[in-house]
């Protein structure tokens, strides 16, 4: 969905990431009492599902989403199995790519059909069955009220929840700093699929990416809008769960380099200034470590001083060229407000 698309008047407040605790009663309560008696159905809400090869799970997980709302849109993203065939049968609206474009594309269709209608909220989540569709009236549950433009389903606010094998919540943990550190939005669960948004922030959120790199972009959005964020504590499904449409290292190392990439689109100076100050550390290592080796008589290799000195003018340049392209930034926006 292109900016233009999306214009819309954006608040002022700083976003906020906050958690709710008392949804872990609300859900222990559910699963005691039964769904039924604890959630009305949530007839005006939109529940899209981006799937790709979800054949295994897309029935179950549009089968119980129904039992929440008959407004279930289900965007398969070019799937060479079942997954059409089995997510009409169970009753969803289907939208398909002619090829696979990644999970950006996928939302952003989403998105789009949202935008469209007039729907209370929107709600995504996957289509491998790892998320529970008995817990989207909690997730839901603050944009309803008003609390906040998008909630996310986290699984790390409740410590007694957290079953992620311990390699991906390391790799999980380093997206999370880096989404904070650029975005400025402290969220426990930067890359759960599971959320829910408000008309608002369907209207205002920009998406670029096609690829994996979509729920930290949506938390740049959230930033630059001003819209609030908050998170519900959510339980996933690992075991017998086919979860991992790619492998866990390249989409990790995918995420990673698209929070690089807006990392030098956002904040040039910060980009620019960090690549160079790395430069000139190597520079100016490489440069004493052979004065070391000349002092005590050695002789260091030619390329020593030649890297060395390499290094450190791509480090001023790499600094300067961050001033300088911060500054016309600054100059255009100010020219456009």
């Amino acid at each position: 969905m292109s900016s233009s698309d999306r214009s819309a008047s954006s608040r002022s407040e700083t976003p906020i990431a906050r958690s709710r605790p008392e949804s872990s009663a609300s859900l222990r309560a559910s699963k005691k009492k039964g769904f039924g008696e604890q959630h009305a159905p949530l007839s005006n809400v939109l529940v899209g599902i981006p799937a790709y090869n979800e054949e295994i799970g897309i029935g179950s997980v549009v089968l119980a989403t129904h039992q929440l709302t008959k407004n279930v849109l289900v965007v398969d993203d070019g799937s060479t199995d079942r997954t059409v065939h089995l997510a009409k049968e169970a009753g969803a609206t289907v939208i398909e790519h002619d090829e696979n474009r990644g999970k950006g594309a996928a939302i952003r269709t989403i998105l789009d059909h949202a935008a469209g209608e007039e729907y209370d909220a929107l709600v995504l989540l996957d289509g491998d069955g790892q998320h529970i569709p008995e817990e989207i009236p909690d997730v839901v549950k603050p944009v309803l009220e008003g609390t906040c433009d998008i909630a996310i389903g986290s699984r790390y606010i409740d410590d007694k929840r957290m079953e992620t094998p311990l390699h991906r919540r390391f790799g999980q943990k380093v997206l999370d700093y880096a989404t904070a550190a650029l975005t400025g939005t402290g969220v426990s669960d930067s890359q759960s699929g599971f959320r829910a948004f408000s008309p608002h922030a369907i209207e205002n959120l920009s998406l670029t990416t096609d690829g994996m790199g979509v729920e930290s972009e949506m938390l740049g959005n959230a930033a630059d809008e001003g819209l609030e964020v908050e998170e519900v504590p959510i339980d996933v499904r690992y075991e017998d769960v086919d979860g991992q449409t790619h492998n866990p290292l390249y989409h990790g190392f995918s995420v990673l380099f698209f929070v690089v990439k807006l990392l030098r689109n956002r904040h040039q100076l910060m980009f620019f200034g960090i690549f160079g100050l790395l430069l000139l550390l190597l520079g100016s290592g490489i440069g004493i470590h052979g004065l070391t080796i000349y002092r005590s008589g050695g002789r260091p290799p030619p390329w020593y001083f030649a890297v060395g000195g390499v290094a450190t003018v791509l480090a001023i340049v790499s600094l300067a060229s961050g001033v300088v392209v911060s500054e016309i930034k600054n100059v255009l926006e100010g020219m456009e407000k």
